[in-house]
């Protein structure tokens, strides 16, 4: 059994045009953090014999106990086993649309990726897990792999499911410094009602839709150059928005360490059926104290397209140790 984790916490200010006095905030907490999740793992591996191990994973969040919310269970919790077949994971372990979306972002999740406020609201790029779920990785063939996640869901109406079934296929490609993800997703029509957030926050009124047959397709690649190392992806789907419109998504990114010190930028584009592109601009930089410990400063720049009550800034100064 091993224990590791990491917990990111920051001083951030939200402003801009597109915040409400709800939302215009001056707060300590997660919000503007570098690695999006503070974690607290349980991570354990037997070995069977034969080549073959047992494995399980908890992650609990501490965030939640700091502000009051339920932890147990927010991130990954997986019992499985692994071998010359490959491995299978049982619970609800990381999806392959996780693993593409993190090849392209430098930023992670964390502040300036666009993981929160363009994307995450409607556009099926960012599901990090579905629970209930189970994923094969086949072994690597000279850095070739594959991998295939499905979640039956609860998409009959009949019996009040408002879960779609999804299947997510993912292929990885891992050369020297050349990192090349591609995952594709595909979520069944349920006829229960779901509601869903209108606001790019999350936070606001709720409509009443029907989640319809859609397929997210992404594909992410990095690549390393000395200190400096470059991002890019392109997202297209087909009714892949909860409200059954198609999208498209892009960014491109870069960091480059110096010392002790690294610098990141990132840019992406987000359109969602005929309305306004949205625009994410994201900057940081990390002092690293240890191996372990971080200071940084983040900023992100966030623009719906709107003609008015478009802009959101978040800017952050905060601290991450991992162990």
């Amino acid at each position: 059994m091993t224990l590791s984790g990491v917990l990111d916490f920051s001083y951030a200010t939200i402003s801009g045009n597109g915040t409400t006095a709800d939302t215009k905030l001056n707060t300590v907490s997660s919000t503007g953090q570098t690695s999006a999740i503070s974690s607290i793992n349980l991570h354990a591996v037997e070995d069977l014999g034969g080549g073959l191990k047992g494995e399980m994973r908890y992650e609990i969040d501490p965030r939640a106990n700091a502000n009051g919310g339920a932890a147990f269970g927010r991130h990954q919790v997986f019992v499985g086993a692994s071998g010359g077949f490959g491995a299978v994971k049982l619970g609800a372990p990381n999806a392959a649309s996780l693993q593409a979306f993190l090849a392209s972002s430098p930023l992670g999740t964390g502040i300036g990726s666009a993981f929160s406020l363009s994307d995450n609201s409607a556009v099926t790029v960012n599901t990090v897990r579905y629970s209930n779920s189970v994923r094969y990785d086949t072994p690597s063939f000279s850095g070739f792999g594959a991998s295939v996640t499905h979640a039956p869901g609860n998409d009959d109406a009949t019996k009040g499911g408002a879960a779609p079934a999804i299947t997510n296929l993912g292929l990885t490609y891992s050369n020297g410094p050349l990192n090349v993800v591609f995952s594709s997703l595909q979520t069944s029509a349920t006829g229960a009602q779901v509601a869903v957030a209108t606001t790019a926050t999350a936070i606001g009124t709720a409509a009443v839709d029907a989640r319809v047959k859609g397929t997210f397709n992404y594909l992410a690649a990095n690549y390393a150059l000395g200190n400096a190392k470059v991002f890019v992806g392109y997202g297209d789907g087909d009714k892949s928005t909860t409200t059954g419109l198609d999208t498209k998504v892009s960014r491109v990114g870069a960091s480059y360490t110096m010392g002790a010190v690294t610098l990141i930028g990132q840019y992406a584009t987000t359109e969602i059926g005929t309305a306004a592109k949205r625009k994410t601009t994201g900057l940081r930089a990390d002092y690293a104290l240890s191996k372990r410990t971080a200071a940084y400063f983040g900023y992100e720049a966030y623009d719906s397209g709107a003609a008015t009550a478009n802009k959101t800034n978040i800017a952050a100064v905060g601290v991450r140790h991992a162990f």
